[in-house]
């Protein structure tokens, strides 16, 4: 996939509000998926102009190296790949742990287009994290919905909201749903975002069935060297429900209000004939409860601003 305008756009925001990219690493070489507005675009959102960079030779096509390294003030850009079939810096299949000698020397860890093609992913993107000095970033875009076949995953939202959590030393700023009528993201200007909200701050899953490409963009920062994983995540409804009285009165008496006025109207639902509960189930899934409708769980972003931070 490689760097394209929207994650090149996220990583610019990211040095506008301080981030370190000092010593850099990606995963995978990158290259530049960028239409000549998008390059120019970005080049004036960070006070550049295409014959500012043009003298120094970065341009917006092929590698990205010398792009990133020209906007993102990085000192060190290194990369890290299973094979040396693309020149990567460091030679490493990430299905393994990673040497100690690498732990906590990077600023930034940037995936746009690897963590799904690594089987071992909970190895895959604890590397990631053990790259990380205390203060350093994880930025990622990587597929969710409508990409079946893509890598080995596509990937839900719950996962990075439990992953990169304070038991594991990290803060997740974004987790973005990006939507784009092409199948590849690189090969399209066209992209809808939306803010996702924490299943475990929303007391329910964060579900989505669409007929369009999604990715997911995060970014996270590292605020403690911790152990990643020492207990394991669990997806926060479970988790939540495990912690419950098992009463029927005891479980509707700590909900809140409008929970408890959901489950009244489940109730009722549920008391339906099947030949009318079963179309009128659906229809809310379908048009709503699973769709970017769902403000309660995705907010519109119109890109003309700053990102807002989770």
């Amino acid at each position: 996939m490689g760097i394209e305008a929207f994650s090149l756009r996220m990583l610019c925001h990211a040095k506008r509000r301080g981030a370190l990219f000092g010593d850099t690493i990606t995963l995978g070489r990158q290259d530049l998926s960028l239409h000549d507005h998008e390059f120019t675009a970005t080049l004036r959102d960070m006070g550049r102009s295409v014959a500012d960079v043009q003298q120094k030779g970065v341009t917006g096509t092929g590698r990205a190296d010398a792009l990133l390294s020209e906007l993102l003030a990085i000192d060190r850009l290194v990369s890290i790949d299973c094979s040396d079939y693309e020149g990567a810096t460091i030679v490493h299949d990430l299905n393994l742990p990673i040497p100690d000698a690498m732990r906590e020397t990077f600023d930034a860890v940037i995936d746009t287009g690897t963590l799904e093609h690594v089987f071992n992913f909970p190895v895959a993107v604890a590397n990631c994290m053990n790259l990380l000095r205390v203060g350093g970033r994880f930025y990622a875009l990587t597929p969710a919905n409508n990409h079946c076949g893509h890598g080995f995953y596509q990937f839900s939202p719950e996962l990075f909201f439990r992953v990169f959590q304070h038991v594991n030393g990290f803060e997740l700023e974004h987790v973005f749903a990006v939507q784009h009528p092409f199948p590849g993201i690189e090969l399209s200007t066209s992209r809808t975002v939306y803010a996702v909200r924490d299943p475990a701050t929303l007391g329910q899953r964060v579900d989505l069935v669409n007929d369009r490409p999604v990715y997911l963009f995060v970014q996270a920062i590292k605020r403690a060297a911790v152990v990643p994983f020492a207990t394991f995540p669990q997806q926060s409804d479970y988790a939540a429900a495990w912690t419950r009285p098992h009463d029927a009165g005891g479980v509707a008496a700590a909900l809140p209000l409008g929970q408890r006025l959901a489950m009244r109207i489940w109730q009722w639902h549920a008391q339906l004939p099947s030949s009318l509960r079963r179309p009128l189930l659906g229809y809310f899934q379908r048009w709503y409860r699973h769709t970017f409708r769902y403000r309660r769980a995705y907010t519109p972003w119109d890109q003309s601003g700053p990102p807002p931070l989770l």
